[in-house]
């Protein structure tokens, strides 16, 4: 081990002083600290998005470490862009800097400087970027890795190898077809809201950890749901179907971000990929009722639900199908007036139906009277 090192220091030396004879300006112990000053000499940072856009959205926040793509039209085929951030950040230059891909297989010429020209030397402590555009089938675990050699600035090697090497993962889930989290609210007597979530895995994922938070709506109160089948301690409904699990149901007392308390459900929920809500057969079903004593007439509550899918802990926010009863958005509810029964009309008969029940008394009379008549004699 000793050997080795000290056969690399004596190249190193024997470089740096056919360098310094060339560039007198320089010392020997110039270049040798030069070279070694910081370690490692290079940094590849990484980052991707969704779409094309010839690396525009790389230096926004567009471009994240990792992402989840959702795939709607269920192609398999999302389009990604990587970026990355090549840094010296050494004392030293570096030059020939190559990209390439390990997973998937990619040469450097696959990858594009966002920058109009490429400098020949990269000097201490300066970056450039490039992209590359990527068709996702399916999830990802990207590897890469850029190497350069360290020279002084004149562009002489100042090591033997390529000493200079880096390496970034770029992690991309693809998920075919999104969860379903439908929200709907319907009247409950008087000012009360009886609230449904209804969640579907409709990805190809066999099975996903999902968590809902679900926030009792703004100047409404949680009801107490009375004790029945799929009813929880705190009083909500949750009913897993088919071979989901139900592992936590509860309400979660008031806090920063929820000051009235929220509905909070844990569990697994198996694959019904591609099939609706309605022909969903492992859906999950969350109730609550909230009520709004102070609310005027005319006051409008809404809600809407936070849920997490999978290992990752993707974040889909709950939709509005459209009823019959509100087209527009059914997780929207206006306090109204409560419907009163109509009040019982009496009809007051008319002079011909008073004609015909007098008559009808008459005849009765006449009839009861020619019975006591008949019996008599």
């Amino acid at each position: 081990m000793q050997l080795t090192v000290l056969i690399k220091r004596l190249s190193i030396m024997m470089l740096i002083m056919l360098s310094s004879m060339l560039h007198a300006a320089e010392t020997i112990e110039e270049q040798l600290a030069l070279a070694t000053k910081t370690l490692p000499f290079i940094q590849l940072e990484q980052s991707v998005y969704q779409g094309y856009d010839d690396g525009e959205s790389c230096n926004t926040e567009k471009a994240q470490p990792e992402i989840t793509v959702i795939d709607k039209d269920k192609d398999r085929k999302e389009q990604l862009s990587f970026c990355f951030k090549v840094t010296n950040t050494s004392q030293a230059w570096l030059s020939n800097i190559t990209l390439t891909g390990i997973k998937p297989e990619l040469i450097h010429n696959d990858f594009l400087p966002i920058t109009a020209e490429l400098p020949e030397l990269l000097a201490p402590n300066t970056s450039i970027m490039f992209y590359t555009e990527y068709l996702l089938e399916e999830s990802l675990l990207g590897q890469f890795m850029v190497e350069a050699e360290v020279v002084d600035k004149e562009g002489n090697p100042l090591l033997m190898e390529r000493a200079a090497k880096a390496v970034a993962v770029i992690k991309a889930d693809l998920i075919v077809d999104p969860p379903i989290v439908n929200k709907t609210v319907l009247p409950k007597g008087g000012k009360g809201m009886l609230w449904q979530l209804e969640l579907v895995n409709n990805s190809d994922q066999q099975t996903m950890s999902v968590s809902v938070f679900d926030n009792i709506p703004e100047n409404t109160i949680h009801e107490v749901m009375p004790a029945g089948d799929f009813v929880s301690e705190s009083g909500i409904y949750c009913k897993a179907m088919g071979a989901s699990i139900t592992e936590a149901c509860y309400v979660e007392s008031a806090a920063i971000g929820y000051p009235q308390g929220r509905i909070v459900w844990k569990g697994k929920i198996a694959s019904d990929f591609t099939k609706s809500a309605e022909e969903a057969e492992n859906k999950v079903i969350v109730r609550f009722i909230s009520n709004a004593p102070e609310a005027e007439i005319g006051d409008v509550i809404s809600s809407q639900a936070r849920t997490l899918w999978g290992d990752n802990q993707n974040e889909v926010l709950s939709d509005n199908p459209a009823t019959p009863e509100n087209p527009a958005d059914a997780t929207t509810y206006k306090i109204h007036k409560p419907i009163e029964p109509e009040p019982e009309v009496i009809q007051i008969p008319t002079l011909s139906q008073w004609g015909l029940l007098l008559l009808s008394v008459i005849l009765l009379l006449l009839v009861r009277f020619r019975v006591l008549f008949i019996k008599q004699n």
